[in-house]
């Protein structure tokens, strides 16, 4: 299953998993004659989930799953995303989600591509998604906000607030509006809103947020349920716990759970199965594919294309389906494709549609770039008991600058899109016509590099979140478009431009560090000499990036204040997209969560050095 990537340490150490569990437990055993046991948990920074079970139900829990989804920058930091929590109880299958969604009363469309994207890509081992089970809850600090409008100011919304006048609030509401519109938890409800907005008061106090920023209250903190044969209890907020800027929220829910007979089960099993054996003498499972090529155009870097399979069954007898994989090969499919559901089962006379994504991301984009890899594939789409059919995936990939060596980016002038083919795979460019063309010649450092880096030194140094918050994926889209042609230049938010560098970093097929000088680094990791020591016999062009990227990070750091940005997370963010273990390597770490806790540590230490280093 795809989840998010790793956390840094320094957001890991800021919320102590285990004092929480520990008071969960305490809480729930102090009820008269009550126990519960611990079955699961899962945390990603500050998102837990913790599955308790009182005793008298545990015989009847089973396939219990956790599974992480990250949506914050490059779809892999922690700091935003959600987790998830599933579980069988009885014969009902239940998934019940904890998520944190992007902040900023202007960013309701992030909201709700957050939303999306852990629908899309949390996925359990069974291939499964959320929406695939019986109930689902889903809780957290989904940031909506409430939005004046010509009648209604923040100072307004503050005394609605203070006064509970509720209702008129609703109406400010954004989540309220995004779900009458379709654009976000289409099928879920939420029970009446009866609380004062749970956000954002100063810590410790009941007072609103009285600090420079002066936010109007929300509700931000909700709690959201779909399924059929649920009852809200009741939903409520916890005005006395005043840790927090946020208020909590809870809900308790009667739910009806599927029981199963257990005599009568045994005997339509046996019944189904004389007839299964019967039906399986006189036929086999038959698919009837809509059709056996999928052809994608213009696929973009980062950018999701998506057809659809439908597959319908024409057989007697219902029919398991699972794509597998070619001969001699691991994966059924190339890393750029989704394939959602691979699995599945169908009836007689019905269908099942597949959906087909492809996506390149940064694990990809080096070898479509080069030639080396096309967007080509051959599908088994295998019947359990019947025989096998090939569906063709193709596609045309358009070329991008990421994923293409510092060297040749800097011997361009020329955008990527505006270089021959025949040049982008084995000559150069020369065409100094442009300002951004002079500085990379003046500074030898790839163009694309320094608009990114001198986009966010102009707009958004002081800027909070900077490296927490990405952008979206259509402001991600317009930024790689410019860089790639040089057209309609980028004028969007910093954050996108941040998620940008950091893509454009860990996309290079050989990394500001190279390869050859991986195993170096980690071994001079403790001592800055030493540190300084591989610098020294880095190709001049990397020694140049590097110094680049540490002197635009010291001038971060020198605003930290403002950005709230420690030298440490960014030593442990950069570290890791400029650090790069070789291939072979990167396989041995992935087997051991330890050895790759240590290396990126001792990645994030090399950086570290130079950080501090006055």
């Amino acid at each position: 299953p795809r989840h998010s990537g790793q956390v840094p340490e320094s957001q890991q150490r800021r919320y102590p998993e285990d004092e929480w569990i520990r008071a969960i437990q305490v809480g729930l055993n102090q009820r008269a004659g009550a126990k519960y046991h611990k079955v699961k948990h899962i945390r990603l920074v500050g998102m837990l989930i913790a599955l308790y079970v009182r005793d008298k139900h545990m015989d009847y829990i089973q396939d219990v799953e956790a599974q992480m989804a990250g949506t914050g920058l490059m779809g892999m930091m922690g700091n935003k995303g959600g987790v998830a929590v599933r579980f069988q109880f009885h014969n009902t299958y239940i998934c019940v989600v904890n998520s944190h969604l992007a902040a900023h009363a202007d960013q309701v469309e992030k909201r709700n591509q957050d939303y999306a994207e852990i629908v899309s890509k949390l996925e359990f081992s069974d291939g499964k998604t959320i929406l695939d089970h019986n109930t689902v809850f889903w809780m957290g600090d989904l940031n909506y906000r409430l939005i004046g409008n010509d009648f209604v100011d923040d100072m307004m919304i503050r005394d609605l607030a203070s006064n509970g006048s509720l209702e008129e609030l609703k109406k400010l509401d954004q989540l309220h509006e995004e779900r009458e519109s379709g654009n976000v938890f289409a099928g879920f409800t939420e029970g009446e809103i009866g609380f004062r907005p749970t956000y954002k008061f100063d810590p410790g106090t009941d007072n609103w947020d009285s600090s420079e920023k002066n936010r109007p209250p929300a509700w931000c903190d909700r709690i959201l349920w779909c399924g059929s044969d649920v009852e809200q209890k009741c939903y409520r907020s916890h005005p006395l716990l005043k840790l927090s800027d946020h208020k909590p929220v809870s809900s308790v829910f009667s739910v009806a759970i599927s029981v199963i007979d257990v005599d009568k089960h045994r005997q339509v099993f046996e019944e189904v199965s004389r007839e299964m054996d019967r039906l399986e003498n006189d036929s086999i499972p038959v698919a009837s594919l809509a059709t056996n090529e999928l052809v994608y155009h213009d696929v973009r870097y980062r950018e999701e294309q998506s057809r659809v399979l439908e597959v319908s069954n024409i057989g007697q007898v219902p029919m398991q389906y699972s794509f597998v994989p070619k001969l001699k090969e691991e994966a059924y499919c190339r890393p750029w494709l989704w394939i959602k559901p691979a699995v599945g089962f169908v009836y007689p006379n019905k269908s099942v549609k597949i959906t087909m994504t492809m996506f390149v991301d940064t694990e990809s984009v080096a070898a479509l770039t080069a030639g080396d890899e096309k967007l080509e594939d051959i599908l088994i789409f295998h019947l359990e008991g019947g025989k096998d059919y090939f569906v063709s995936i193709t596609g045309r990939f358009v070329k991008t600058c990421f994923g293409i060596g510092l060297d040749f980016l800097l011997a361009q002038a020329l955008h990527v899109r505006e270089i021959p083919v025949g040049d982008l795979l084995g000559g150069l460019a020369e065409d100094p016509r442009s300002a951004t063309a002079r500085v990379q010649k003046r500074i030898q450092i790839p163009k694309e590099l320094v608009f990114l880096v001198q986009f966010i030194t102009d707009r958004g140094m002081d800027m909070e979140n900077l490296f927490l918050e990405s952008g979206t994926r259509h402001d991600l889209t317009q930024l790689v478009e410019y860089l790639d042609t040089g057209l309609e230049v980028y004028t969007g938010p910093v954050n996108a431009a941040a998620e940008a560098l950091l893509l454009f970093l860990e996309a290079l097929p050989e990394p500001v560090i190279p390869f050859l000088h991986y195993q170096r680094c980690l071994e001079a990791s403790n001592q800055y000499l030493l540190c300084r020591q591989v610098l020294t016999k880095l190709p001049p062009l990397h020694q140049r990036v590097f110094m680049y990227i540490i002197k635009f990070l010291k001038d971060l750091i020198a605003l930290s204040d403002k950005n709230r940005l420690e030298t440490k997370f960014l030593a442990s963010l950069f570290g890791n997209v400029l650090i790069r273990p070789p291939k072979p390597i990167a396989i041995k770490l992935a087997a051991s969560k330890r050895s790759q806790s240590s290396a990126s540590k001792k990645a994030s230490a090399f950086l570290y050095h130079f950080l501090v280093e006055r």
